[in-house]
């Protein structure tokens, strides 16, 4: 039986590869060409990563979920790690002056 999400017409044209179930019940997809969906039990999208927002890039081949509930994503080139506890998603100053 299908699951209904609010993002199923987007993943329809994305090859998903890998899921897992965080401890905090997120439903983690990883696809072959737009990175990470992280959807709720309801099927809600929460956040979506990809090349675009600052993953590396698209290819998600391995998710792991650690026992801090953070993501640790095996990619194409390279491996990112996902703190999915920050209260901070990604911030990029306006300026590139001094550091943050």
């Amino acid at each position: 039986m299908p699951w209904r999400t609010s993002c199923d017409i987007e993943l329809k044209h994305n090859t998903i590869n890998k899921a897992i179930i965080t401890r905090d019940s997120t439903y983690i997809l990883g696809t072959i060409s737009n990175g990470i969906y992280a959807l709720n039990v309801h099927g809600q999208l929460l956040w979506k990563l990809n090349a675009d927002n600052q993953l590396v890039n698209n290819t998600v081949l391995g998710l792991y979920n650690d026992r801090e509930n953070n993501l640790w994503v095996a990619l194409d080139n390279g491996i990112a790690y996902i703190q999915n506890n920050s209260h901070l998603f990604y911030y990029e100053p306006a300026s590139k002056i001094g550091m943050v």
